[in-house]
């Protein structure tokens, strides 16, 4: 018992230690900036848990150890990253992907700060059920510093788009967005016909369609006072969603044809039964197909590549990945589906023709299957076309112009 209780007081030494160590090398290095003195660290890693109003950032000098994380705000990050270029010969920052975009990467690289942008993860590895932002960014600034030492499987890094990418794929997903909110507004006058007992009246939007409503609301509504009143609200509302209907329409009008306007001048000829808005959502969700070394990274990229769990010699298959890109990924799939109807002869497709021939309820689940395989196979035979790699005639595909 006295071994161990002498055993434990030294390692709790020897972690005070190690801490002490490390505040004095923090204490040297901003000493050495308040006196002008030269830098005395090589590279200062920050890990950086970013939110809307609040960073988390915890840094690292050199290898030692991380020192707490701190809490500061986006402006107030900026001004501490500029005070450790002047601690360090080498500053650099890591953080995760997420909703703000990359307006902090291009804030950093201009500021003449290495940044990096991670795939965002669960970084909670040994399951301790504590998640904290100061224990993500120590989390990221660890890894950085294993990254940074050789190990590249340490951190996901995102290829960061430029920001005329950016803005083209933006207005591609902006159009789906307006699609889905279209397609709410025309759900909500449909639940509102069904509660008054109208049933579905298809196109009810329209601006001729309203107007017939009007007499078997008034019927609706017989028993109450107010029956005039009452139907009047509701037209009133019903066209408010129509209104809001026609103006998204036109708004997906004219991204479309601006988007197969893009596709066409870029490359007139496309694959037999299939759009030039498809092949431009595509292109700009992968932005760049030369940024793409080989196969097996474009078939990554898509998220369609098949699970795999094994120990011990015994495994299973499991559902496709989905790490990748989700919009690219159902364009693919959508994509897919097309090239079975009409362009027989692709080549890819001579390994399903069973499949696909077969009829039955048992065949419609290995259709699904086999559109996912043939999604991903698509994928690469694209980056072959687009690089130069192969033509499309000689995978098969019929082009039109």
């Amino acid at each position: 018992m006295k071994h161990s209780s002498s055993q434990t007081s030294r390692k709790a030494s020897q972690s005070r230690g190690e801490r002490r160590s490390t505040q004095t090398a923090a204490c040297q290095v901003a000493d050495a900036a308040t006196q002008g003195a030269a830098p005395l660290a090589e590279v200062i890693k920050l890990g950086v848990d970013t939110h809307l109003h609040s960073y988390s950032v915890a840094r690292m000098l050199d290898s030692s150890n991380p020192q707490p994380a701190q809490d500061m705000t986006p402006e107030a990050f900026v001004k501490f990253v500029q005070k450790q270029k002047k601690l360090a010969k080498r500053v650099v920052v890591a953080y995760e992907a997420g909703p703000f975009g990359f307006h902090l990467y291009r804030q950093l690289m201009a500021l003449g700060v290495e940044c990096l942008v991670v795939v965002a993860q669960d970084w909670d590895e040994r399951r301790k059920k504590t998640k904290t932002d100061k224990i993500d960014a120590r989390h990221i600034v660890l890894n950085l510093d294993r990254y940074l030492a050789g190990n590249e499987y340490a951190l996901a890094v995102v290829r960061v788009p430029s920001l005329q990418e950016e803005v083209a794929r933006d207005l591609s997903r902006e159009r789906e967005q307006f699609k889905k909110d279209r397609t709410r507004f025309i759900n909500r006058g449909h639940a509102l016909m069904r509660r008054y007992g109208l049933g579905k009246l298809g196109r009810w939007w329209q601006s001729d369609a309203l107007e017939p409503l009007r007499p078997r609301l008034l019927e609706r509504f017989a028993d109450e006072p107010e029956k005039a009143s009452l139907a009047e609200r509701l037209l009133s509302q019903m066209a408010d969603y129509a209104e809001q209907i026609t103006q998204l329409s036109v708004r997906i009008g004219d991204l479309t044809r601006d988007l197969e306007q893009a596709s066409r001048q870029r490359q007139p000829s496309r694959p037999k039964g299939v759009g030039h808005l498809s092949l431009e959502k595509i292109r700009r969700e992968v932005c760049d197909w030369n940024r793409f070394d080989n196969r097996r990274q474009v078939a990554s990229y898509t998220g369609l590549c098949p699970g795999r769990r094994e120990s011990g010699g015994h495994g299973m298959d499991l559902s496709v990945s989905k790490c990748g890109n989700p919009r690219l990924r159902a364009a693919l799939v959508e994509l897919a589906w097309l090239l079975v109807r009409f362009q027989p002869n692709y080549i890819r497709l001579k390994r399903w023709e069973g499949v696909f021939s077969a009829a039955g309820s048992a065949a419609r689940a290995r259709k699904k299957k086999a559109i996912v395989a043939l999604a991903r196979q698509l994928a690469v035979d694209l980056w072959r076309i687009f690089t130069g790699r192969v033509k499309a005639q000689d995978l098969g595909l019929e082009m039109v112009g």
